[in-house]
């Protein structure tokens, strides 16, 4: 009889390892900050990872947008949401729709959220879009990777 084993080894993230979203939005852990120093929101919540926005135009992941502005006023309503991008809900397109429902709940039409930072607690001068995406780590992780070499040239500013 063939026994097969799966050993897993829980492990938390470290500078270097890549994650990517479900619509392949792709990115490496380059800074990891304590949960005191991130900005939170004026009902206290911080987020777990920060986008740049620039990714987006140039990516078009597009869905991404939808999945959290959608995840966001599911996640209020407590219930479990099919998202198609370009179809029609109750006569509304898609950003409409869920715009609606984060107004329902008393969020911005667009999902925008004053935040406040977290080193010195005063609010930032800008809005800034949070939502619910599910991100996944691949297997390109730090750990597991070696470098190595016994000769070669050696820079200075890079060592």
């Amino acid at each position: 009889m063939n026994v097969g084993y799966t050993i897993r080894y829980p492990r938390n993230p470290v500078i270097g390892d890549k994650f990517s979203s479900r619509h392949g939005q792709k990115g490496v852990l380059s800074v990891l900050w304590p949960q005191e120093d991130m900005p939170f929101t004026e009902t206290g919540i911080t987020p777990d990872i920060l986008i740049n926005p620039h990714a987006f135009p140039s990516r078009m992941t597009i869905g991404m947008l939808i999945e959290s502005l959608a995840s966001k006023g599911a996640a209020m309503n407590g219930e479990f949401i099919d998202v198609k991008t370009f179809e029609k809900y109750k006569d509304d397109d898609t950003v409409d729709f869920f715009g609606k429902e984060l107004v329902k709940h008393g969020y911005n039409y667009y999902g925008n959220e004053t935040m406040y930072s977290g080193v010195h607690g005063v609010q930032m001068k800008v809005d800034i879009y949070s939502g619910l995406v599910f991100y996944q780590r691949l297997r390109h992780m730090v750990s597991d990777k070696s470098q190595a070499r016994a000769t070669g040239t050696y820079d200075v500013l890079t060592h």
